[in-house]
């Protein structure tokens, strides 16, 4: 009941504004939950149903420019040999939706591929200044 319910399976690897792939985790893909996030729920940030950025390992300094150009959250998680076990990689990006699916997942030397989807999108931070 709970996987119906919670939508757990639901995918849109295959939509439009699902682009990239790291590990086993791809865009389209729901972000998986860390049972063991170093004490901090990695769902607790999506509780601001906003665009925002997680990363499981070491942040780059690129990435959080960017970050912060675009007005985005930026969520690192110290690196867990959990967080193998359920997909993702280690120092790998992911663009979350207001939904919790991912929008971009990409690696440290694909910034510029990310900054490049958030403008051919538009995509703005709650805190981004109307145009």
């Amino acid at each position: 009941m709970f996987r119906t319910v919670s939508q757990t399976l639901i995918r849109y690897r295959d939509s439009a504004i699902s682009t990239g792939a790291t590990g086993e985790v791809h865009a389209g893909d729901r972000l998986p939950w860390i049972a063991d996030a170093g004490g901090d729920d990695n769902y607790a940030p999506l509780k601001a149903i906003d665009w925002q950025v997680h990363v499981y390992g070491a942040a780059t300094p690129a990435l959080a420019d960017a970050c912060r150009a675009k007005a985005l959250s930026l969520h690192a998680f110290e690196w867990r040999e959990t967080m193998g076990t359920v997909g993702l990689q280690r120092d790998a990006f992911y663009l979350l939706r207001p939904d919790g699916y991912i929008g971009f997942a990409g690696t440290s030397g694909e910034v510029d591929r990310l900054v490049a989807y958030i403008d051919n999108w538009k995509i703005r931070g709650r805190n981004t200044p109307a145009a």
